[in-house]
């Protein structure tokens, strides 16, 4: 993952992500970025993943979590910092997920 850029235009969500091909090299591995990682301190970001969380716990009240949305929850349970991040999903336990 080498950039990502966030827009909200026309009421949807574009989130773009630029890859570049890395040969498995033992030595790059901590060079890997999950995507988000360098949207982390967009304005524009924040808004989505207050949208995003906010969108999941409708979907919590219909039925279970897809797993990738368990794995995206948890991870934002997992950032050290993003406290408001975390207090947003505070709806979220593993029975929420799919089995």
């Amino acid at each position: 993952l080498c950039d990502e850029k966030v827009a909200f235009v026309g009421g949807r969500w574009y989130i773009s992500s630029y890859f570049r091909r890395n040969d498995y090299n033992r030595d790059s591995i901590g060079l890997y970025r999950f995507p988000g990682h360098y949207l982390l301190d967009n304005e524009i970001f924040d808004e989505y993943v207050r949208h995003h969380l906010e969108w999941l716990k409708q979907v919590v009240e219909k039925g279970p979590l897809a797993e990738e949305d368990t794995r995206w929850v948890n991870h934002i349970l997992s950032l050290k910092d993003k406290h408001e991040w975390k207090m947003l999903a505070t709806w979220y336990n593993d029975e929420h997920t799919t089995t």
